[in-house]
């Protein structure tokens, strides 16, 4: 099986499992605009600006540690998905590290 073929087949299932992911989209929608209505626009206002805060420094952190440069445009898409799969782990091992250090911070 060719790389594109595997890929495609991915592809497919990835986008079969999105068509299933809406039902549940709207039940949650549903949730959350009830949730809404519980909670003062206050409350809502601040939680909204200190998780902008947060995402923005998680997004410039991101954006300082990693090196985009690395992808060229000649480069097969093989080797971006090698690439990928390369951050993926040391992002994972980074989020092991962090896991444990919390949990020991919490005993």
């Amino acid at each position: 099986m060719r790389y594109r073929d595997k890929i495609r087949e991915e592809l497919e299932k990835w986008e079969h499992s999105i068509r299933l992911e809406s039902f549940w989209q709207t039940k949650t929608k549903r949730l959350q605009e009830f949730s809404r209505t519980l909670i003062p626009k206050s409350v809502q206002d601040t939680i909204t600006a200190t998780i902008k805060t947060f995402m923005s420094a998680v997004m410039d952190g991101s954006n300082f540690i990693t090196n985009f440069n690395v992808y060229d445009s000649q480069s097969t898409l093989a080797e971006c998905d090698y690439l990928v799969l390369e951050k993926f782990k040391s992002y994972k091992n980074t989020a092991i590290v962090e896991g444990g250090v919390t949990g020991a911070g919490g005993i």
